[in-house]
C-alpha cells in the first residue's frame, strides 16, 4: 500500500489512438506522432513542475523534457519514460507507438501486457470508425506517491463495478478531458490495482458507493421520473487543492513579466447552440425563472441580461431544445453549474414549479403551463 500526493490523467482521443498504433509509414515525411499530448490548458507547465519535483528537466527547444522511472499497477516493474513540452499548448508521453523501432510503450497501458484497448488490424486515419469504441471511456493516469516514486494505470469508467468507491477528489477523472488532481489530505492506493487502485480515508474495504451518472442518450430532454445530473465542472481550477497560503504564494511568488504578453493563435471546437430557441425563451419570460429580476440587470440596449441553461448538459448528450432549457441570470447559472444543487427532480414538479436547494437556500423553478407542456410531450 502506498499515498498518492498527486495525479495527472489524460482522456485518450482519437488522434492520440491512431498515433500510438500506426504502423511505421503511415504518414508522409517519416513515422508522424508517437506519443500522447496533454494540453496545457489542463496540466500547466507549472502543474508539471510540481508533479516532477525533485526531478531536473533537461531544456529542449520545445521546453523542458523530464525522463524519470514509471511502475505499473498491477503488474510490477519500472521502465524509463519521457514526457516534455513539445509546443506551447501540449506536453506530450513520448515513445508511445507500438509499431516503431524507439517504442517504450508504458507497460500498463501494453495490450500484450494488460488488455489495453488495441484495433483490430491496420487504422486508416485518427476517424477510422473502430476507434470510438475502443477509446470509449478511456482514461489512462500516473501517479506520484508520496515517496517520490510514479505509477501508471489506466480505466474505462463504463466498466467500473460498484466496488469502486469515489471520493469526491477523484470526480474530475469521469469528467474532464485531462487534468492534475492534489491531494491535501494524502490517498491510499494499492499498487497492484492495475485499474481502479484508489482506497476511500477510512475503508481499506473501499465499500460500494453509487456510480457516476451515466451518459444521457443523444438528444435527451428532461422528462419526469427521472432526476437531473449532477455535473462537475469540465475544467478543475489548479489552486482547488491547495492551502489559501500555498495558493498566495503560487501566486504572488510567480516570476511574472512587465513586457506584454505575446499573442498565440488558439483553435478550439465548441457545440453548435440552438440560438433562435434561447432568444424566443429569453423573450417570453423576460426574467430569471428562479429568481426574477433580483439578479438580473439591463443591457445598454435596456433589454434585460439573461442566459439559458441545459437541464440536461450537452456534454452528457442533453438536447437543445425548449424542453430541456430554463432561462436564467447570469449569477443563478452560474450557481447551477458550480454550487451544491439538489432536488432537480422533475417527477416533483406541482403547479408547474419546482422547489430545488442552491447551497441549502431554498429556490423555485417556474414554468409557463405552455413551456412545461414540451417538458411532458417529451417524455
Amino acid at each position: 500500500m502506498k499515498k498518492a500526493s498527486m495525479l495527472v490523467f489524460r482522456r485518450i482521443t482519437p488522434a492520440d489512438f491512431f498515433n500510438i498504433y500506426k504502423e511505421r509509414g503511415a504518414e508522409e515525411g517519416g513515422g508522424g506522432q508517437s506519443y500522447i499530448d496533454i494540453d496545457t490548458s489542463g496540466v500547466s507547465i507549472p502543474d508539471w513542475q510540481n508533479f516532477f519535483s525533485g526531478i531536473s528537466p533537461t531544456a529542449k527547444k520545445g521546453g523542458p523534457l523530464w525522463n524519470f522511472q514509471v511502475h505499473s499497477l498491477g503488474i510490477g516493474g519500472s521502465q524509463s519514460l519521457k514526457i516534455g513540452q513539445r509546443r506551447s499548448s501540449s506536453v506530450s508521453i513520448r515513445e508511445q507507438k507500438l509499431d516503431s523501432l524507439r517504442s517504450n510503450r508504458v507497460h500498463a497501458w501494453h495490450p500484450a501486457k494488460t488488455g489495453f484497448p488495441s484495433p483490430k488490424g491496420k487504422l486508416s486515419s485518427s476517424a477510422d470508425p473502430q476507434i470510438a469504441a475502443l477509446i470509449k471511456g478511456l482514461v489512462i493516469f500516473i501517479v506520484r506517491a508520496t515517496d517520490g516514486t510514479y505509477w501508471a494505470g489506466w480505466m474505462r469508467e463504463q466498466d467500473r463495478p460498484l466496488a469502486w468507491s469515489v471520493p469526491p477528489v477523484l470526480d474530475p477523472l469521469f469528467v474532464n478531458d485531462d487534468g492534475i488532481i492534489r491531494f491535501l489530505n494524502v490517498l491510499d492506493f494499492d499498487e497492484t490495482n492495475l485499474h481502479w487502485p484508489f482506497i476511500v480515508p477510512g475503508n481499506s474495504t473501499s465499500a460500494p458507493s453509487p456510480a457516476p451518472s451515466a451518459p444521457a442518450p443523444s438528444g435527451a430532454v428532461p422528462a419526469p421520473g427521472t432526476a437531473i445530473p449532477k455535473v462537475t465542472s469540465q475544467k478543475q481550477s489548479k489552486f482547488r487543492e491547495m492551502t489559501e497560503a500555498e495558493a498566495a504564494s503560487a501566486l504572488f511568488d510567480a516570476d511574472y513579466s512587465a513586457a506584454p504578453p505575446a499573442l498565440k493563435e488558439v483553435i478550439t471546437k465548441v457545440r453548435e447552440r440552438n440560438q433562435k430557441a434561447a432568444r424566443a425563451l429569453k423573450d417570453l419570460y423576460g426574467a430569471c425563472q428562479i429568481t426574477g429580476s433580483k439578479y438580473a440587470f439591463k443591457k445598454a440596449d435596456g433589454k434585460p441580461y439573461l442566459e439559458v441553461h441545459h437541464l440536461i448538459p450537452l456534454g452528457l448528450g442533453g438536447a437543445d431544445a425548449p424542453a430541456n432549457l430554463v432561462v436564467v441570470s447570469a449569477h443563478i447559472h452560474r450557481m447551477l453549474h458550480y454550487a451544491e444543487v439538489t432536488g432537480l427532480d422533475l417527477t416533483k414538479i406541482s403547479g408547474n414549479e419546482l422547489a430545488i436547494e442552491i447551497n441549502g437556500e431554498a429556490h423555485v423553478i417556474r414554468w409557463r403551463p405552455d413551456h412545461i407542456a414540451t417538458i411532458i410531450d417529451a417524455d
